[in-house]
């Protein structure tokens, strides 16, 4: 049938992605994780990809492909301060631009004006908590050693 991908995505553990991975020759297992999973390197010669922030024009470029040129270009000045909110986050983007997606009425202009009221509370789609900045981040807190954390959250509330 030919080579196959398989695509795990926001893996927790090794293990999960040792239990499911690829195993033919030709075969390969895209993995994304919040975690380092630095044993599947040594294991398994897995590549490691970080991706960071993204630089303004790819915020806009992002905006443009999941929004429509259209939409973005007619609220240039906006979509660029959304893109400011989001802090270049390619999830904060990726929420934001989703909720407007699903509200093609909804400008950016009055979307980025309510979001900068409490980026990091209203960047979430809907109900969905997994789907949600603040989520993200009180889980990234959660794996941090108790005085690490305590140690994040004081430099966050000093700015």
């Amino acid at each position: 049938t030919g080579p196959r991908l398989l695509v795990l995505d926001d893996v927790v553990d090794a293990e999960t992605v040792r239990a499911l991975a690829a195993s033919d020759p030709g075969d390969a297992t895209l993995v994304t994780s919040r975690l380092s999973l630095a044993g599947l390197v040594a294991t398994h010669r897995a590549y490691v990809c970080r991706p960071g922030l993204f630089a303004p024009e790819e915020s806009l470029a992002f905006l443009r492909d999941v929004l429509g040129a259209e939409r973005v270009d007619r609220q240039l000045l906006a979509a660029a301060t959304l893109a400011d909110l989001c802090g270049h986050y390619p999830l904060a983007l990726r929420i934001a631009s989703t909720r407007l997606l699903t509200r093609p009425l909804l400008s950016i202009s009055d979307y980025s004006e309510w979001l900068g009221a409490d980026p990091v509370g209203r960047l979430t789609v809907g109900a969905d908590h997994r789907l949600a900045v603040g989520t993200v981040l009180a889980t990234a807190l959660q794996r941090l050693e108790p005085a690490l954390a305590a140690g994040l959250l004081a430099v966050g509330s000093a700015r």
